[in-house]
């Protein structure tokens, strides 16, 4: 069997044949030929089409029947063939046909996990807590990845603790005055349980805390005798003379390192800094249950993102020849190829390891010893060794509630520790080395009967590797490779995962959008009626104006860079409803361009195309029951139309992920009016890309030149005339800043810089960036 290595050998291999009008034995001949058959994953390589050239064809081929589907599929598996050309090559399609088509169209060229509300720091502890439940020794392996590239893992809500740290507004009022430790605990239990079992009507309520929590939640937490016991026996081990006092600046302590110490968000959605496993938890509402808006799984891509990454660098690392290996297309290839012994010295010689058992490949004892030497540290490695297993005491006073919890099951009190679940989530990663095999595992996993298991999987990322996935885990590894306290290192790193992941969009909607415009050109160049919808899309810079600096025309010009950026979502969605609708009817059906309004066979001809064209079952074809109305149309461009415009009354919540990434990480201006923002810089988000770009370089100091070329070339950020020739050289008006406005902007620059004594000037042509203080 022949094997292709990218999209464009597969797409020169296919082979299509038009049937002739005349043709009328064209069923039997595509069932005796095996024509439109394809299945990547049964193992085809080669795709063969046979095509209408009249209704009648197309009725009779793309019936209700076995045959008559998978035609469609053909069809739909060429033109992701083609998408795979310029968007770059895609690991199978996410099997979710009741989700809406708006979410399947974003899936298949973003993936299945965006939300405007989601803040950078929720998409860093997603990812944390992905890690958290994988081998801690391979935390980015991808041995037991479905095969959509998904990872299992458990969301942890740990209830008692959040409740007791940010809904428990009486530790500190209970421990002022003359009374004894066991009264303070007495009391503290019966305010406690009377404020959490509160439906609004009594308890103190405040902005901080929140005394509308759901009485009806079976999840509700109360602090019975057992669990009271377990903390006072706890925190009095650490101060036997005052067992609550402890208790009560330990809550103070836990409470003070929250992320979201100055907001307004209830109990519910307000997280810790991850000083450890024990701090880490998912988003839930107030009745406990498990929501996904403020973490809605971009965490979970950029995890696979490394998980991607990690696998095709160790693959070039150790030579692989196996071209499945090598661009992560697979998981028992990756997995045989990681561990054959011909690999190992290779291996192990690549990245300077002077363990000899990791030279001779002896077992996955081994490899685990390995895998925790500094010498073959991964960035997963890194951020497990950082944030879990480096422990302080905040993680300890966490792990001390989280094992006190305890709930009263037929009479017996049982455990409710999440901890020991996350452990067997992590022995499952070391004992299995099949998606199936662990989730079996899982789905059988014996915890103790209060125990809560939340298995998941990450959510979908259709790539199978982009360049940006590499800058991702450069740019981490480049801040973890500075001394810096738990709290620092997480902002620094939560503002430069969001960037990534704006970019990551950012370069994906242009293709999609650039694709589409080139497929209209070549249309209108052969005569096609195909409407030019499409317009090039060249600019998705980042164009940094300095607030308050007077540079009215720049900061117009940012405005509009941030207004077409945001925009791009949406008409990125269009542009790849165009291209696909447009595709699928040059292939399936092209005869119905013909001028003249169509009939109602040809229009049902097109709902069965617009079904298979979106990845929906044909099973499921429905149109009274879709969500998809196409109005009233008499052709394919108001058909392709109505569509376009249907879709769009269903952004919701992902209409403004762009400007909320980047307002969030500090590049947008302080104005609260849309109409007044555009691209700036704040000094926490310039402290973390001098931090990442001279980590990437391994100095202290390097050319200022040098660091906006970087920033340009890696994120899209145009600050100075260099970056800028574009717009001060530009013979569009709207466009054609003065070069004298950059210099000034660059001069504003030199100053932040300056100001936070990250700049050295030696000359007037010699100026260095360097570390801040």
């Amino acid at each position: 069997m022949t094997t292709y290595s990218s999209p464009q050998e597969r797409l020169s291999a296919c082979t299509i044949t038009r049937l002739e009008p005349s043709d009328h034995d064209y069923a039997d001949r595509i069932r005796r030929e095996s024509a439109n058959k394809f299945n990547p994953e049964a193992g085809d390589t080669e795709l063969k089409l046979m095509l209408p050239s009249t209704l009648e064809q197309a009725e009779a081929i793309f019936d209700d029947s076995d045959a008559g589907r998978a035609a469609l599929d053909a069809i739909a598996a060429l033109i992701r063939m083609q998408e795979d050309c310029f968007l770059g090559e895609r690991m199978p399609c996410w099997p979710d046909d009741n989700q809406g088509v708006n979410y399947i169209l974003r899936g298949q060229y973003l993936g299945y996990a965006l939300h405007e509300d989601e803040p950078p720091e929720h998409m860093m502890l997603e990812l944390l807590q992905v890690l958290a439940s994988q081998n801690p020794a391979a935390p980015l392996s991808d041995q037991c990845c479905s095969q959509y590239g998904s990872t299992v893992f458990n969301r942890a809500r740990r209830l008692l603790l959040r409740r007791i740290v940010f809904n428990n507004p009486f530790t500190g009022t209970i421990s002022i005055g003359n009374k004894n430790d066991e009264a303070c605990w007495k009391e503290w239990q019966t305010r406690f349980n009377e404020h959490n079992r509160s439906t609004g009507k009594s308890g103190d309520k405040s902005s901080e805390f929140d005394s509308d929590a759901a009485s009806t939640s079976e999840d509700s937490v109360c602090i019975d005798d057992d669990t009271l016991l377990r903390l006072r026996k706890a925190f009095t081990q650490d101060n036997g003379a005052s067992g609550f006092a402890s208790f009560a600046r330990a809550v103070s302590l836990l409470r003070c390192s929250s992320i979201d110490l100055n907001s307004d968000h209830d109990w519910s959605t307000r997280f810790l800094f991850p000083f450890g496993i024990s701090t880490i938890f998912t988003e839930i509402d107030k009745k406990g249950i498990r929501k996904s808006n403020i973490m809605a799984g971009q965490g979970h891509i950029l995890y696979t993102m490394l998980q991607r990454d990690y696998a095709l660098q160790h693959a070039s690392m150790h030579g692989c020849k196996n071209t499945e290996c090598r661009t992560g297309n697979g998981n028992a290839e990756a997995a045989v190829c990681a561990t054959d012994s011909c690999c190992a010295d290779q291996q192990a010689s690549m990245h300077g390891c002077k363990n000899t058992e990791c030279r001779t490949g002896s077992g996955n004892a081994e490899a685990a010893v390995c895998a925790t030497d500094s010498c073959c540290e991964d960035v997963g490695r890194h951020l497990v060794k950082t944030f879990f297993e480096d422990q302080d005491q905040i993680a300890r006073f966490a792990m001390l509630i989280n094992a006190s919890e305890y709930k009263v099951i037929n009479g017996q009190s049982c455990s409710c520790d999440e901890s020991e679940v996350v452990r067997a989530f992590q022995d499952s990663a070391i004992a299995y080395k099949d998606y199936n095999e662990r989730s079996s595992a899982l789905r059988a996993l014996k915890v103790p009967d209060g125990g809560i298991v939340d298995r998941t999987d990450t959510r979908y990322l259709p790539y199978r590797f982009l360049p940006v996935f590499t800058r991702l885990r450069e740019d981490i590894e480049a801040l973890l490779s500075w001394e810096i306290n738990k709290q620092d290192m997480f902002m620094h790193l939560s503002r430069m995962v969001a960037l990534n992941f704006a970019v990551y969009l950012l370069e994906q909607q242009q293709k999609i959008c650039n694709g589409l415009h080139e497929y209209e050109q070549q249309a209108a160049r052969e005569g096609r009626s195909v409407s030019l919808t499409q317009k090039k899309t060249d600019d998705i810079n980042l164009v940094l104006c300095a607030e308050d600096a007077g540079l009215r025309g720049l900061a117009r010009l940012s405005h509009n860079r941030l207004d077409e950026n945001n925009k791009l979502m949406s008409v990125s969605r269009d542009a790849s409803v165009r291209y696909r609708l447009n595709n699928f009817i040059d292939l399936a059906c092209p005869f119905l361009r013909k001028d003249g309004d169509l009939n109602d066979a040809q229009k049902d001809l097109l709902y069965v195309i617009r079904h298979a064209c979106f990845n929906r079952g044909i099973d499921d074809f429905n149109p009274k029951a879709d969500d998809f109305d196409p109005g009233v149309f008499k052709s394919c461009a108001d058909f392709i139309k109505n569509t376009v415009e249907d879709l769009d009354k269903n952004r919701s919540h992902t209409r403004y992920v762009h400007r909320s990434l980047i307002k969030n990480i500090g590049m947008c201006s302080s104005s609260r009016n849309v109409s007044h923002m555009y691209y700036s810089m704040t000094d926490r988000m310039l402290r973390t890309l001098v931090l990442t770009v001279l980590g990437q370089r391994k100095a202290v100091h390097m050319k200022l030149s040098d660091f906006m070329k970087t920033l340009y070339e890696r994120y899209h950020i145009v600050i100075g005339p260099e970056q800028s020739y574009d717009y001060h050289s530009s013979p569009d008006e709207s466009l054609n800043i003065r070069r004298d406005d950059f210099d000034a902007n660059e001069k504003h620059f030199k100053n932040s810089l300056a100001r936070l004594n990250m700049l050295l000037v030696l000359s007037d042509e010699c100026e260095y960036i360097r570390l801040p203080s």
